[in-house]
């Protein structure tokens, strides 16, 4: 096999390895000494294309739909986002969030925000004081090359007592990922070991409306 290192100072995408001269080989047998004739034939080989590492994320198709919760509840699903890697595989870093719905909620309405890899939590942060962003740092999570990978927004919202029920009852809250507002807050590392800052959108997701209690119903057979 022939394997190449290729610059980052490089100026061409495409590459081509094979045989120019079928005549041009030759060769001696390693114990006799004796010169091997060969034969060939012409084959430049496949094109290959040499492109940089990029990752993109987007809203997944499972993030959740409107909900109502409970003040006081840990571990809400808020979103789910999609990664997706080109070229390399990522090593994800920080993931920047927001809360959208400003009008309707306050940071103060969630005490901690979390991404979840499956059930494994990768990184957590706070919206601390009046900020409406918050930046996360990942850890162990790994886009693969060409493929993709998607991790869960957890919230845990504030309970509801006398200083906040005027502001947290009926607040509608939405963390999303904030794409536009926070440029090169969300990098990877590909596995050369280059930083790599997505140009990235912000995300809607659909949300959760707080209450202090709601009823639930249960069918009974």
């Amino acid at each position: 096999a022939m394997k190449c290192n290729i610059s980052a100072n490089a100026t061409t995408s495409y590459y081509q390895w094979g045989i120019q001269v079928a005549s041009a080989w030759s060769g001696t047998g390693v114990s006799s000494g004796q010169t091997a004739t060969l034969s060939g034939s012409v084959n430049y080989g496949q094109t290959m294309t040499a492109g940089s590492a990029t990752f993109t994320a987007a809203k997944d198709t499972s993030s959740p739909a409107y909900a109502i919760v409970a003040a006081g509840t840990s571990g809400i699903t808020a979103g789910v986002l999609k990664f997706a890697a080109t070229n390399d595989a990522i090593t994800l870093n920080r993931v920047a969030l927001q809360l959208t719905n400003t009008a309707s909620s306050t940071s103060n309405d969630l005490t901690k925000v979390y991404l979840y890899d499956g059930s494994t939590k990768v990184g957590e942060s706070l919206f601390t004081g009046t900020a409406t962003t918050s930046v996360v740092t990942v850890s162990g999570v790994t886009i693969p090359k060409d493929g993709s990978k998607v991790l869960t927004i957890k919230v845990d919202v504030a309970s509801m007592d006398s200083t906040n029920a005027s502001t947290l009852e009926g607040a509608f809250i939405a963390v999303d990922l904030d794409g536009a507002g926070q440029a090169g807050s969300t990098y990877g590392t590909s596995s050369s070991g280059a930083s790599v800052t997505p140009t990235l959108s912000d995300t809607a997701v659909a949300g959760f409306r707080v209450f202090k209690s709601y009823p639930t119903f249960a069918r009974i057979s």
